[in-house]
């Protein structure tokens, strides 16, 4: 085996009985976005819509850096977005957390990351 293969062998990632973390795949997500040249307003924009999502889950008692992100479903993601609704968070903020929220799981199912 080469030294690359090693090291990827070698990942956290990759040996994790769980799978990606919440944390994990968030941090994947956005170098995804970057390397697809999306803007830095765009990433920022992403970045916080599903940290804000991250924040909820914490408050609720799941730690986004231990989580999988397989274990979050869509009743979490319901949850999420009727408090933003109880908050007073206009409907234009709501559809952009959701549509954040989908692209992140779209890239993770896409690369095998959630069920």
């Amino acid at each position: 085996m080469d030294s690359a293969s090693e090291d990827m062998d070698s990942s956290p990632l990759s040996q994790s009985p769980a799978g990606l973390t919440c944390d994990e795949g968030l941090s994947l997500y956005l170098d995804h976005l970057t390397l697809r040249g999306r803007s830095p307003a765009t990433i920022r924009t992403y970045a916080g819509s599903v940290g804000g999502f991250f924040r909820f889950l914490a408050g609720r008692g799941w730690e986004p850096a231990t989580t999988p992100a397989a274990s979050v479903r869509t009743t979490e993601i319901a949850a999420f977005l009727l408090a933003a609704t109880r908050a007073g968070k206009k409907p234009a903020t709501r559809s952009a957390y959701l549509t954040a929220l989908t692209a992140f799981f779209r890239f993770l199912i896409l690369h095998h990351h959630y069920p």
